[in-house]
């Protein structure tokens, strides 16, 4: 077996920057009087490039050398203070691109307005500051791109509220079943699960932990959905104190499925809460108006579902000039 042959480390000898007018720099020599730099520090390769570059200095003396490498030396560390050093033009590029990535992302824009958005820039820099224009180039707004950074953004905020949900004393959960977008192409049901909690030093904080897509309803799917997002936060079961939904049939069905295996993963019961949006729910199964709320739900969903019948209700209740105006149309229609 052949014994592999270890490479043998040369060190810079300082009786070198006397005779040969080098200086060491980061594990190179650097020649003092034209720069020029070896990465094999060997005698023989200074002092053949001293000889043959710089023939006037061979026949000076030794001290004469000595006070000329020490003048050198001193020339070169000025010249490297009042060289600047090269600015990070690449920061501030990046920073706006994740700005406008953030934006377009909480505005619900299309990604495709970020190429709009930098067409713009670019004109208003040639105005304004039309020596700057280089910086407003170098913003990268392509599709992809803002693709990763909303992706980057999204883990970090993701790992913020990992984070402090480590910390959390006692915490709520509020649950809201968007039932309505079943009628859609994608024919799936969207959970929203939001968090509300409190730490020991009486913080509170409330955020939209998950948005679940969901093509069952049944109380079983929603607890795994529930379940799924308790684990990726780290947050134990025990540590849910109540439960808000929305009111919908999915949520509050009588056989409480979804009740029956979320308290079954803990010790004290959780307490259920309906959501005060919707108490003409529960006014209906109290008072037992099936007869009025049922014909009148089936109206309002007729009429906002419809576009054709919803533009000539508005149109209806501006001529009658009634009292009640249409709702919000971001509003959902009556479960």
């Amino acid at each position: 077996m052949e014994v592999a042959r270890q490479r043998k480390v040369r060190k810079f000898k300082e009786e070198w920057t006397r005779k040969f007018l080098f200086k060491q720099v980061q594990n190179k020599a650097v020649c003092l009087v034209c720069n020029t730099t070896f990465e094999v520090l060997t005698k023989f390769n200074l002092k053949r490039h001293f000889e043959n570059k710089h023939r006037d200095y061979v026949a000076v003396s030794s001290e004469e050398l000595k006070k000329l490498s020490e003048k050198l030396q001193k020339e070169w560390l000025q010249r490297q203070s009042t060289i600047a050093p090269p600015r990070n033009t690449h920061i501030a590029p990046t920073k706006t691109c994740y700005l406008i990535a953030y934006k377009i992302a909480k505005e619900c824009r299309p990604l495709v307005d970020g190429e709009f958005v930098k067409e713009c820039m670019l004109e208003a820099s040639h105005l304004l500051c039309p020596d700057q224009k280089q910086l407003f180039e170098n913003i990268n707004l392509t599709k992809d791109t803002l693709v990763c950074q909303i992706n980057y953004i999204s883990d970090n905020l993701f790992n913020q509220l990992n984070l402090k949900a480590d910390n959390f004393k006692f915490c709520a959960l509020a649950l809201e079943l968007d039932e309505l977008s079943c009628n859609s192409i994608s024919d799936i049901s969207q959970l929203s699960i939001f968090i509300r909690g409190i730490n020991d030093d009486f913080e509170i904080m409330e955020e939209l932990l998950a948005l679940y897509p969901l093509r069952g309803a049944t109380g079983e799917d929603l607890f795994l959905a529930v379940q799924e997002c308790m684990a990726k936060v780290n947050i134990s079961w025990n540590k849910i104190v109540s439960i808000t939904t929305d009111g919908c049939s999915s949520l509050t069905d009588k056989s409480g499925e979804l009740l029956k295996r979320i308290n079954n993963q803990v010790e004290d019961k959780i307490i259920l809460l309906h959501c005060m949006r919707h108490q003409e729910e529960l006014c209906n199964r109290v008072l037992k108006f099936d007869h009025v709320v049922t014909v009148v739900t089936k109206i309002v969903n007729f009429i906002r579902e419809h576009a054709l019948t919803h533009r000539p209700f508005i149109s209806f209740i501006k001529e009658i000039e009634c009292e009640h105006f249409d709702p919000d149309v971001r509003q959902e229609p009556v479960s």
